[in-house]
């Protein structure tokens, strides 16, 4: 995992809750608090000891600490530039997910070890979506 999804993660976790509960999660997960390198690599498991180690310091469900991740990840990439590709991969979800594959492809110049999941929306109705989600770590 690049630290640019990492280092999102803890720019969230220091504006919601705070530096000192951000330093307390680093202790408890193990990480150091200086931050992280967005070009650099790292352990898939430290997204994962981060918000464990949220949850268990503010008491929020785990879940809802990693879809905050997510939603602050949208709005972080956007001080990259990343929001201007991220509006023009569809209007729809359907288009948008389908259309995430090549977006992984773009960010491969910049993130050579890029190894992305891929996205696919096999059936869509007005309730929702199945979508196809393919991770190969090879």
């Amino acid at each position: 995992m690049y630290g640019l999804l990492l280092q999102s993660a803890a720019t969230y976790l220091k504006r919601q809750y705070g530096v000192e509960m951000y330093e307390q999660v680093c202790r408890e997960a193990n990480i150091p608090p200086s931050g992280f390198s967005i070009h650099n690599k790292y352990s898939e498991k430290i997204m994962t000891d981060m918000g464990r180690a949220a949850s268990k310091i503010t008491g929020d469900p785990l879940d809802s600490i990693m879809d905050s991740f997510g939603v602050e990840f949208v709005d972080f990439v956007g001080q990259f530039g990343y929001d201007r590709i991220l509006k023009v991969l569809g209007r729809h979800m359907r288009d948008f997910l389908n259309g995430l594959d090549n977006l992984h492809e773009y960010l491969r110049f910049s993130y050579p070890k890029l190894k992305p999941p891929s996205f696919f929306v096999n059936d869509e109705t007005k309730n929702g979506l199945t979508l196809t989600y393919r991770y190969c770590d090879v």
